[in-house]
């Protein structure tokens, strides 16, 4: 709970004092115009002439629809809240210790940001949430995927059926709507096509295992190169020490982030820099970690860990 906490106050307080829009910010916009049965594709450019499209599809959105009913100021830090708080408490189902990984680069800013990133990790930790790849096919798809097959895929199954029904009694043409949005030029790239990004594929060498799994399908997919996408590792480590290793060094690339402008070759230039960062100081460590396990199925959800 006092992660939740946390992540919710740093969301609140980086949105109160941050001009522009967040993910979530659009999210909610959608929700409203749900709420009012207006157009939720149109919702963003009418009120506030945003430049991108709605790239998450609506099931999403009917997802995000509980947090609609908050004020635009209190949502944000309601949904990281919720996230976070998620998050921590399966993390800590064995011992604390795996919070450390929460002290990074990728938690504060997925919590800055409002992102899903915190409810796609938990898609390892709870398995009824691999329905939630529905909402984001890239990262939270690559997730559900790693994790599968496991109980508790069949009721998610059904909850995403549910999700895709409701979308379309909203707005029977959203999929047609958001079909044309995502085949605009798109300025992510999977990190197997960046320089040693294709290091990442040779998780597959312990295929049993399926933090090995998600590494390599986190390679294959477009991210946006941001550290927010990242979190997802939170689930890799299994000690005190791989927990460290995978939060210290991110704070440490900080000084040489590169800010990442909303117009094309700008924001592809940051983003490319970004993610060869991110590259070497989360994904390869989390590689290390799994080559070094035997290649066999993990006890339980999370395998064997260290103690409290």
């Amino acid at each position: 709970m006092t992660i939740g906490c946390v992540a919710g106050l740093l969301a609140w307080w980086t949105r109160a004092r941050v001009t522009g829009f967040s993910d979530f910010d659009l999210m909610w916009l959608v929700d409203r115009a749900i709420m009012r049965r207006a157009d939720p594709f149109s919702a963003a450019h009418l009120a506030y002439a945003w430049p991108r499209p709605m790239l998450y599809p609506l099931p999403a959105a009917i997802v995000a629809l509980p947090f609609a009913a908050l004020p635009q100021s209190l949502a944000p830090g309601a949904f990281s809240a919720a996230g976070f708080t998620l998050l921590a408490f399966g993390l800590t189902r064995d011992a604390w210790w795996p919070l450390i990984a929460l002290a990074s680069l990728p938690a504060v800013e997925s919590a800055q940001l409002v992102q899903w990133s915190p409810f796609f990790a938990a898609i390892a930790l709870f398995p009824t949430l691999s329905f939630l790849a529905i909402v984001k096919p890239t990262t939270a798809g690559a997730c559900a995927s790693a994790y599968l097959p496991r109980t508790g895929n069949i009721p998610a199954i059904l909850v995403a059926l549910g999700l895709l029904a409701a979308a379309t009694f909203v707005t029977p043409g959203w999929v047609v709507r958001w079909s044309e949005a995502i085949r605009t030029p798109t300025r992510y790239l999977p990190l197997a096509v960046r320089p040693f990004g294709l290091l990442l594929l040779l998780a597959l060498l312990k295929w049993r295992r399926p933090e090995a799994r998600l590494i390599a399908f986190l390679a294959l997919v477009p991210l946006s190169g941001m550290a927010y996408d990242a979190l997802v590792l939170a689930v890799v480590p299994r000690s005190r020490g791989e927990a460290l290793l995978l939060a210290v060094p991110t704070f440490v690339a900080v000084p040489w982030r590169a800010v990442a402008q909303d117009d094309g070759a700008a924001f592809a230039a940051a983003t490319s820099h970004n993610a060869l960062m991110y590259l070497a100081t989360l994904y390869l460590p989390a590689l290390m970690m799994v080559l070094r396990r035997p290649n066999e199925t993990p006890a339980g959800l999370l395998g064997h860990r260290q103690g409290p």
